[in-house]
Parts: structure tokens; sequence; C-alpha cells
């Protein structure tokens, strides 16, 4: 075998239940034992390969002789029968010796099976006390669909496996391995990443890996070995962060469509609210137009004033007049506007003269 020529007597990286009994990765086993001693239900959740099955592994390890373990598996095609479970784990030469029966812990895997009856089971021997307590293992707790009374006694008692940190998986192939240099730190990183953070799979390649060098007559992996031993995995890689640009790239169109939109939503309501402004800005608008009318007829009803018939000196005087108001504003040439076209007189022209646009002078 390919281990062998490393100096191994088993597969390091063996995946299967029984080796590395007491191998376990970021969970806090202690919680759980405590919580199986208060005689309390729970249930463990995670994806295939994070750890479960090591978990019921080390509680069937701890409680081993202090109380009586019945493992079913509602996935393995028999028939859950608990009065028969409980009668197989009370031994013959117990019963006989009259030996006090210690109560029993009851791991139940693949949960989602499990019917009502069978839950109807489990609570009647739980709450008479022959069950101490109850681990309930599925992939999602969401389809298992137990009924509310298991619910209850749950309680918060909800735990799931969690995902392989780089630390962790560099930390269990030392463990498996020892001090051999068979992964340089960059391989075992670009193997984790190749595994999707599961523990069960990065072992697996960890195995593919390391078969392959051996066989090629070397002793440490290499990129190399990696991409011809995992190439099928590279490949699913690269799908799968290919439909994840896809994906990706799709809200993104949808955010530059919406854009537009929830930018003309407001504009439109703004629309709608300027009319309203604008009408209580004019208000006094319409006052001024009455005024101007009530002017204009009140002139009407002041009686014209006839002219007044001048003398030669007063005609050759307002000819003065009228000489020296064209004269000042024939001045005003000379004057500075300013950017609304305002007209100002020079500074030497100390009279007020009013301001004009445009000039017409008499011959």
């Amino acid at each position: 075998m390919w281990y062998k020529r490393l100096g191994f007597h088993d597969n390091p990286f063996s995946i299967k239940p029984a080796a590395f009994n007491n191998e376990m990765v970021a969970y806090d086993l202690d919680y759980i034992y405590k919580k199986i001693e208060n005689a309390e239900m729970l249930f463990i959740e995670g994806d295939y390969g994070t750890g479960k099955t090591t978990i019921l592994k080390n509680i069937i390890a701890r409680f081993r002789g202090k109380n009586r373990i019945i493992y079913f598996s509602f996935n393995s095609g028999k028939q859950f029968n608990m009065k028969e479970l409980l009668d197989g784990a009370s031994s013959f030469f117990g019963k006989i010796a009259g030996i006090k029966a210690k109560k029993v812990i009851l791991l139940l895997d693949e949960v989602h099976y499990m019917g009502r009856s069978d839950s109807s089971q489990i609570l009647k021997y739980y709450t008479s006390g022959q069950l101490q307590s109850v681990v309930f293992v599925n992939h999602d707790s969401s389809i298992a669909r137990l009924p509310e009374e298991i619910e209850k006694h749950l309680g918060g008692n909800m735990l799931r496996t969690i995902s392989l940190t780089q630390k962790d998986a560099f930390e269990l192939v030392r463990n498996r391995i020892g001090n051999i240099d068979l992964f340089p730190a960059k391989i075992l990183a670009r193997i984790y990443a190749l595994s999707d953070k599961n523990p069960r799979r990065f072992l697996e390649y960890c195995e593919d890996a390391a078969r392959y060098a051996v066989e090629t007559e070397d002793l440490k992996v290499t990129d190399f070995h990696v991409e011809t031993a995992l190439s099928a995995a590279i490949k699913e890689q690269k799908e799968k962060r290919k439909k994840q640009r896809q994906l990706n790239r799709i809200p993104k169109q949808e955010k530059a469509e919406e854009k537009p939109k929830f930018i003309e939503t407001p504009a439109v309501i703004e629309k709608q609210e300027e009319p309203a402004v604008q009408i209580e800005k004019k208000r006094p608008e319409p006052e001024l137009e009455l005024k101007e009318k009530e002017v204009k007829e009140i002139q009407q009803q002041v009686p014209e004033e006839k002219p007044k018939e001048l003398s030669p000196d007063q005609l050759k005087t307002e000819e003065d007049k009228s000489r020296q108001k064209k004269y000042k504003v024939n001045r005003l040439v000379d004057a500075k506007k300013d950017a609304l076209g305002k007209v100002e007189a020079s500074e030497d022209i100390e009279e007020e003269i009013p301001e004009y646009k445009v000039f017409v002078f008499d011959d």
C-alpha cells in the first residue's frame, strides 16, 4: 500500500468512523456532555463531512460504561421500535442478577426520515424517565419536522457543526502524519481551498494527492501532483467560480436598470408638489392686478386737467429744460453698464439721472 512506503501502518487520511476516535476539530464537547448529563434533548445539524459522526463517537466514548448507549439511523431501512431497542440494550445476565438498569442515552441519526409514531414513542419513554437524554442528528434541522412537544424539550439546544478553518486543516494534517515533510504549506493551502472547508473532503483530497506522489516515486506533494490527482476537483471549482461570477453580474445589471427608475420616481413626486408651492408664491399676484385695475378706474373717474396755455417766456423756459435733459442723457454715452445692463452715470454727474437703455435725440 502507498502509505506503508511512508512508514504508516494504516492510512493516515482515513475518514472511516473507527479511525482516530478522539480526533475533534473546533467543537466544545464539554458543552455537549453537560447537556446529556443534565438529561436534556439535543439537536446537532451540519453538512455531510463536517464532523457529526465524530461528535457521536466522542459521546459514546465518554458515557460508555456509565450509561447504555443506543444508536439508530432512520436511513438504515429498519423499522424503529423503541421497546425492542430498550430490551436489546438490557443484557440477559443483568436481568437475572437483578442489577439495576442504567439510564439510556439515545442517539438518532438521519431524523428527517423519522415518522410521527416514532416521535410519540420517543416522548413516551423520555417523559417516563427511561431515556436520560436524546440526541437528534441531521444535516438540516428545518426538514426534520419535529413535533412541537419535542421542540419544547429541545428549547435552545440546537448546535451546528462548523466549517473547517485553514488553521484547523493544517493542525489536522500534522496530527495525522506528524513531522513528515509531505505537504508544503502552500500545497496544503491549495488543497484546503479545493475542499470548500469540508473536513471529510479535505482528508480525501490529501489522500489522493499523497498517493499519486508516492506512486510517481516522489516523497513530497507538488502542484503537479495536485493538478493531476485532483483535476476533477479543480475543474469543479472553476465551474463554481464561473457560475458565481455570472450570478454576481445579474444583481449589478438589475441595479443599473433599477437606478433610473428609482431616480424617476421622486422626480414625478416633486413635479406634483411644485404647482402647490408655486401657487402659494403667486397668491399675491391677483391682488396686485386688482389694485392696478382699481387705480385705472380711479384715474378714469378723475377728470383730466386741460393743459394750461403757456406764455412765450414760459415756453422758452420749458424748451431750455428739455434741452438740458437731452444734454444730460447724451452724457450717459460715457456711462458704464454692469452685467445686467444697468446704466450708471459717470462720477462727474452730480444730479440723479434716470436710466435708459435706448437713447433717442431730436435734431
